[in-house]
C-alpha cells in the first residue's frame, strides 16, 4: 500500500510540473488532427500533426505584428480580427541580425523550415509573383524533389513518400482558397510595396492554388503554409505563401460601392458586381461617370483610378484602351 501511495505522489508531482503552455499546444494539436481526419480524409497519415518531428516537440506560434524589408510595420490585418498562429516543431533558428530575429520559427510537419510569421519578406528580384512561371504540381519535379531531399537530409526516393501530395490537391477545394492566399500575400510586401498585381483584387484570376505545396492546412485555430517554386536563369527558387483560416470582413479604408449602395460588401471585389456600363456617341471626346468613394478607416488620402474594358488586358494596370 505504502509503495501504491509512492507511485501515485511519484505521479502527481510529474503531471504538476509540465508547462501550462506545453498542455495547452498539444491540446490544440489533438484538435487541429481531429479538423483533419475530418475534412482531409484522403490523407494517408493518421496523426498529420504528431508529438514531435524527429525529436522537436510540437508548439504553437502567435504573432501580432509584421515588418516589411525597410521594417515598416504592415498594417493590412492589424485590426482586422485575424489571429495569426501556426503550428510548428522545435525552437526558432538562422537569426539575421538585419532584423534582430529568427527567420525559422522551427520544422513543419515534414521536417522542413518553418519561416517565422513576423520575419520580414527580405529578397525579391523586382515585378510581381505572376510574372514568374509558378510550376503546377511542384512535388512532381525532379529539382524540387532534390532541393527538398538535400534540405532533409534523405534520398530523392525517400522524398517521394513524403510530399502532402493528397494535401495538396484537397487544399485547392477549400472556399475563398484564392481570396485567403491573397490576404497571405499582404504579409509579403518588398519595401513597402505589394509582389502580385496591385493589391488584394488583382491576383483573383491567378491560379494561386494549383501552384502550391502545402505543408500544413488552415484550420479554425491555425493558418496554413505552403510554397511555389520556379525556374529563372536555371536556378531553382521558391515563395513561401501563407493561407489565412479566414478572410476579414471589415471593409477596407477607401472603397466604392455599386449603385444605390452605400455600406460595404466583401462580394464587392469582384467587378463584375461593381463595374458600371456608359455609352458615348460617336465623335464624343469626354465621358462623365459619377463615382460615390466611401471612406471608413484611418487614412485621409488615397490615390483613385479607374480602370475601363479595351482592347488590352495589363496584369498591373488592368483594362485598357490601346
Amino acid at each position: 500500500m505504502r509503495k501504491l501511495l509512492s507511485i501515485l505522489l511519484t505521479l502527481s508531482l510529474l503531471v504538476s510540473v509540465l508547462p501550462p503552455v506545453a498542455q495547452a499546444d498539444n491540446n490544440i494539436r489533438q484538435s487541429l488532427n481531429q479538423y483533419i481526419e475530418e475534412n482531409y480524409g484522403s490523407i494517408p497519415v493518421k496523426d498529420f500533426f504528431p508529438e514531435t518531428v524527429n525529436g522537436k516537440p510540437f508548439n504553437i506560434i502567435e504573432v501580432n505584428e509584421i515588418k516589411d524589408s525597410s521594417g515598416n510595420v504592415i498594417k493590412d490585418i492589424s485590426g482586422k480580427g485575424i489571429s495569426l498562429k501556426i503550428p510548428n516543431y522545435g525552437e526558432p533558428f538562422d537569426f539575421t541580425q538585419k532584423f534582430g530575429m529568427y527567420r525559422y520559427a522551427g520544422y513543419t510537419p515534414q521536417g522542413l523550415p518553418n519561416g517565422a510569421p513576423n520575419h520580414p519578406f527580405d529578397e525579391w528580384g523586382g515585378g510581381i509573383l505572376e510574372t514568374r512561371k509558378w510550376m503546377d504540381n511542384p512535388w512532381e519535379n525532379d529539382g524540387v524533389k532534390k532541393k527538398i531531399a538535400s534540405q532533409l537530409g534523405v534520398s530523392v526516393d525517400d522524398v517521394d513518400e513524403m510530399f502532402p501530395v493528397e494535401l495538396s490537391l484537397a487544399v485547392r477545394n477549400i472556399p475563398q482558397i484564392r481570396e485567403k492566399i491573397l490576404w497571405g500575400l499582404l504579409l509579403n510586401q518588398y519595401n513597402g510595396e505589394y509582389i502580385f498585381g496591385e493589391g488584394p483584387g488583382l491576383g483573383i484570376n491567378y491560379p494561386w492554388e494549383k501552384k502550391i505545396m502545402v505543408f500544413y492546412p488552415p484550420t479554425p485555430e491555425t493558418w496554413g503554409r505552403g510554397c511555389m517554386w520556379h525556374y529563372s536563369g536555371g536556378t531553382l527558387w521558391y515563395c513561401y505563401l501563407w493561407i489565412p483560416n479566414k478572410i476579414p470582413d471589415a471593409a477596407p479604408d477607401f472603397y466604392p460601392t455599386p449603385k444605390d449602395s452605400t455600406e460595404w460588401q466583401p462580394s464587392y471585389k469582384d467587378a463584375n458586381q461593381c463595374a458600371e456600363i456608359y455609352y458615348y456617341e460617336p465623335g464624343q471626346t469626354e465621358i462623365a461617370f459619377p463615382v460615390n468613394l466611401y471612406n471608413q478607416g484611418e487614412e485621409a488620402i488615397t490615390d483613385f483610378k479607374a480602370v475601363w474594358f479595351g482592347k488590352g488586358d495589363d496584369p498591373v494596370k488592368g483594362w485598357q484602351e490601346n
